[in-house]
């Protein structure tokens, strides 16, 4: 478990969650299970909601696309498509200024 913020380790004690019983087939049937779970147990959003906010929190941490997307089980090119409406001029200038300050940038010819 990646948390983004860390300190929701602490605060939720993700080292030590329950997790129900699922047998399913594939992801699908899988992700019905889990969101009957969080029906039944009053969580009010989806099982999905939680994986959509993961990648977004990644993005205004700064991860590098081709690791959130490597973690959440997806090429770049679904990860972009998928969340490059939450990429803002922010995300560019943060990017950008990030390259132009590394000591070891190629030189100016």
């Amino acid at each position: 478990v990646w948390p983004f913020p860390l300190e929701w380790w602490e605060r939720w004690q993700l080292w030590d969650v329950y997790l129900p019983a699922v047998t399913g087939q594939c992801n699908a049937d899988y992700g019905r299970r889990v969101q009957q779970f969080f029906k039944r147990s009053g969580i009010p959003f989806r099982p999905y909601d939680l994986r959509h906010a993961w990648a977004v929190r990644t993005l205004e941490y700064g991860l590098d696309l081709t690791l959130a997307a490597q973690q959440m089980g997806h090429s770049v090119a679904i990860h972009t498509c998928v969340y490059h409406h939450w990429i803002s001029e922010k995300h560019h200038q943060r990017a950008f200024d990030a390259l132009m300050s590394k000591p070891n940038r190629p030189a100016v010819p």
